[in-house]
């Protein structure tokens, strides 16, 4: 599995101090996946969060656009 962050992902990961490890381990165990069109939208929770990854998948490489964390529990409950 390979995975490639945008510029944007990358700006977006550090200014949240979001883990990269926690974002791959989103990509490959999530809890949920939400396939919008050509984007998918991972998530998974992350102590009292819920990680969020926006990639989309191309040639068996998963590119990320951007990732975030979230206290919205509609998210895993899928409201």
């Amino acid at each position: 599995m390979e995975i490639i962050y945008t510029k944007h992902a990358v700006e977006r990961i550090k200014l949240r101090k979001i883990n990269k490890k926690d974002v791959e381990n989103a990509i490959a165990k999530p809890s949920k996946i939400i396939d919008k069109n050509d984007i998918k939208i991972c998530q998974k929770p992350l102590g009292n969060k819920i990680l969020r990854v926006v990639y989309r998948l191309q040639d068996n490489t998963y590119i990320v656009i951007t990732a975030y964390l979230t206290t919205k529990r509609k998210y895993m409950s899928g409201d």
